[in-house]
């Protein structure tokens, strides 16, 4: 499932934690990393270097290649969470994005939002959200998934199920009742149950 991968990168990603990611990420499984260097707009006067940080994207680019991996790259200005998008939404669209969080909090969290908040709510593919504090090893040994089991909870199945396979993960399923349910009709039951989570498994 995981044929395409976009990262998108900012100056802080170095190449062992990209390669670490697509590693943990894939295993010794095939696909093709598409790295989109984001840089703020007052770069585009400069000329801003394509190169992520003195040549560290083309030595990314060739530790992937050794790994058997295909890599493209492109290079954005402005809106990192428009720009994303943007990269989503063209062809090839990627089956996968990966992308390193920051940390916002207060009024700024607020006001702007976070990239990749932003993204997973408006990307039609999966996007795997990393947490700042993990470095180099990636590891899922175990993956909560929180369901409301309405029909689009469920679409994430598929790229956690592709995950479980490629890592032999435990996949733990999450419903919870609210104390006061909203009253919904038999169809919405049949479509919520957990059985039909279970078929899909």
């Amino acid at each position: 499932m995981f044929e395409r991968i976009l990262i998108p990168l900012s100056a802080q990603e170095s190449k062992e934690w990209v390669v670490g990611l697509v590693r943990g990420l894939l295993r010794d499984r095939r696909a093709h990393v598409d790295l989109l260097q984001l840089l703020p707009e007052e770069r585009r006067a400069e000329g801003g270097a394509p190169d992520h940080g003195g040549g560290r994207l083309e030595a990314t680019r060739a530790e992937l290649r050794r790994l058997g991996l295909t890599t493209s790259k492109g290079l954005a200005y402005g809106d990192a969470a428009s720009e994303i998008l943007a990269r989503v939404q063209a062809e090839p669209p990627p089956s996968l994005v990966a992308i390193r969080t920051r940390p916002r909090k207060g009024l700024d969290r607020v006001l702007l939002g976070s990239v990749a908040e932003r993204v997973i709510r408006r990307s039609p593919v999966p996007v795997l959200a990393i947490d700042p504090a993990v470095e180099e090893t990636f590891a899922f040994t175990r993956i909560l998934v929180p369901l409301d089991l309405h029909p689009l909870s469920t679409e994430v199945l598929p790229a956690v199920l592709e995950l479980a396979r490629i890592h032999t993960s435990e996949v733990v399923l999450v419903h919870v009742v609210p104390l006061q349910p909203e009253p919904f009709t038999y169809r919405e039951f049949e479509l919520r149950s957990p059985e039909s989570v279970e078929a899909l498994l």
